[in-house]
């Protein structure tokens, strides 16, 4: 298999946006190639066999760890120690929202509109089509006095007109409701025929200091043709004048606007063999470029920012979360989408979220959408997003009111507040999770076969946290599941028995357990339910995973933020049923 970056669109099967040259046997052996050059890896039970392909480049600076550690998860902590992950602010924890068709101010109040009419959480919304599709900082429609290209637009500079007549005031109104706003990014920049001025002006800049990625000869690289944003030029990010030109240009956007973060697309452009940047062949830089570009990008951020991106390689981590590509609206590509976390999750990168329900093609079923939407509460990253297929009628949107106007079908979203809310009830204990997977490199999601190795890989079943079991539910018709839970009792999350050992599943719900014993730090909202609508992802109280109280309760009150405990007491309109008492 070849280890590279690469930009496939739906089904990447063996391709991958974001792939590590990492591998590690059930004994705990394992190694790892730290370079930039393409590699491929032939597995037998006899030896490894790989393969660098360097394009005539002289191999430099080229490491091999090899690893032996006596299990998989000691193998997984050293990959972490390479990836270093950044850990997630508590706000990226919540529900995000997000539709490529929200091309307007217009739009993205209307999708505020609806979040509060239909009274449902959102943490993020993310807007893609917001810019002039050029320089990828200026807000489509605005107008301005073009600048030369060495100096920067301030906010007051521009003249906002529709489609985004104020962005100052959008984003005042997204924050008054605690969403961020995240804007989409790419690497490249554009000059349109009869455009604004300023793109001309900033590429004849960026190509007169050297700022563009280059072909053999000198001249600038394009993106040749068929290929993602083809025959425009792309940012060196391995030149750090042009990093540093590059990331100036949006700075207003952070530090006057209030932008939240960026979605930073792409990464995957530099094709062939006689293609350069400052650092040398694209056959060297070609899968370190995305963390050139993600620590770019980075740079300007405040400290509760956040990067969400597609591509990356084996630092990329330690910038951006992620979600694991595109993909349709499918029972089979829900099933890679989960299959795809897990492994980059053991791969150095805890922090992952994917599409819900799919972000292409024909809108998911009611059911697909459903299941979906309940597992996606416990993967990293919560987040819903689509295609735009030519301003559809009707929407291609997968937020929780346009699925339910196409099926006429109000339980869709009274489900998705119910799962979204609990989302955010549980997010104390997501970010606590989070901490301890970046700080000790145990992936927040672990696959349960490096646990109890009797579980099949192809069932899918994880541990979220040290404190949850996840068995999903991945196929449209009703399967029988075996689970085989660590060590211990476990509390199912729904009907509140307990469990130990090997469970079998004949339903096609989502099933979750919590470890007996244990403490889950909550978000309470003021009616105590685990799916109430007062949300606050901060921590306000303590679930003991148990129908007895904890008996060092002092030392809770001591150490910890939270004011109430609860017990479980049975269960209750299809989750545990809980007890509280103060703690403080």
């Amino acid at each position: 298999r070849f280890i590279y970056v690469y930009d496939q669109y739906k089904v990447q099967k063996s391709r991958g946006y974001a792939p590590v040259p990492f591998i590690f046997s059930s004994n705990g052996r394992a190694f790892f190639l730290d370079t930039g050059f393409m590699t491929s890896v032939k597995l037998d039970r006899s030896e490894i066999a790989l393969r660098v392909y360097t394009r005539g480049c002289p191999i430099e600076d080229t490491e091999i760890h090899i690893w032996e550690k006596g299990s998989p998860l000691k193998a997984i902590e050293e990959i972490y120690s390479v990836s270093k992950p950044c850990t997630p602010p508590l706000w990226a924890l919540g529900p995000w929202l997000s539709a490529n068709q929200w091309n307007s101010q217009k739009k993205v109040m209307g999708v505020l509109d609806e979040t509060v009419k239909h009274n449902l959480p959102a943490t993020a919304l993310v807007v893609e089509a917001w810019a002039d599709e050029q320089t990828f900082y200026i807000f489509n429609g605005a107008q301005y006095d073009p600048l030369p290209g060495e100096r920067n637009f301030k906010l007051a500079d521009f003249r906002f007109r529709d489609p985004w007549p104020d962005p100052a005031e959008m984003i005042r109104k997204l924050h008054a409701k605690g969403i961020r706003l995240i804007l989409w990014q790419i690497p490249v920049m554009k000059c349109f025929d009869n455009s604004d001025p300023q793109p001309a002006v900033d590429i004849q800049y960026g190509s007169s200091k050297g700022y563009f990625v280059k072909n053999e000869d000198g001249s600038d690289y394009k993106i040749p043709p068929a290929r993602w944003h083809e025959e425009n030029v792309v940012i060196d990010f391995y030149n750090d004048e042009a990093a540093k030109w590059w990331a100036s240009k949006r700075e207003y956007l952070i530090k006057e606007l209030g932008v939240d973060g960026f979605k930073t697309d792409g990464g995957e452009h530099l094709w062939g063999r006689d293609t350069f940047t400052a650092a040398g062949s694209a056959a060297l830089t070609r899968n370190t470029f995305p963390e050139k570009y993600f620590q770019t990008s980075a740079s300007i951020l405040s400290e509760d920012g956040a990067l969400f991106s597609r591509a990356g390689y084996t630092r990329s981590p330690a910038y951006s979360l992620f979600w694991v590509g595109d993909e349709d609206s499918t029972w089979e590509a829900l099933r890679d989408n989960i299959t795809a976390g897990l492994n980059v999750s053991i791969s150095g990168n805890p922090f992952w979220g994917w599409d819900i329900a799919g972000f292409s093609g024909e809108i998911p079923s009611a059911e697909l959408y459903k299941r979906s939407v309940e597992l996606a509460v416990f993967t990293p990253i919560f987040q819903l997003h689509s295609e735009d297929p030519g301003d559809p009628v009707p929407s291609s949107e997968r937020t929780p009111w346009n699925i339910s106007r196409a099926y006429n079908d109000q339980s869709i979203i009274d489900y998705y507040r119910r799962f979204a809310s609990l989302r955010m009830t549980l997010s104390p204990y997501i970010h606590r999770e989070s901490l301890h997977a970046a700080q000790m490199g145990r992936p927040l999601t672990l696959p349960l076969f490096l646990i109890e190795k009797e579980n099949d890989p192809e069932e899918l079943s994880y541990m979220f946290g040290r404190g949850m079991v996840v068995s999903p539910s991945v196929d449209e018709e009703t399967k029988i599941r075996k689970l085989i839970l660590p060590e211990g009792e476990w509390i199912n999350l729904w009907n509140g028995e307990t469990y130990s050992d090997t469970v079998i599943l004949h339903g096609n719900r989502n099933e979750v357990y919590l470890r007996k014993g244990s403490i889950i730090p909550l978000s309470i909202p003021s009616d105590e339910s685990l799916f109430g609508t007062n949300w606050s992802q901060q921590e306000t109280g303590l679930l003991h995973v148990g129908k007895e109280w904890p008996k060092d309760i002092g030392e809770l009150k001591r150490t910890g933020k939270a004011k109430r405990m609860a017990r479980i007491i049975g269960n209750e309109q299809g989750i545990i049923k809980i007890e509280w008492r103060d703690i403080q």
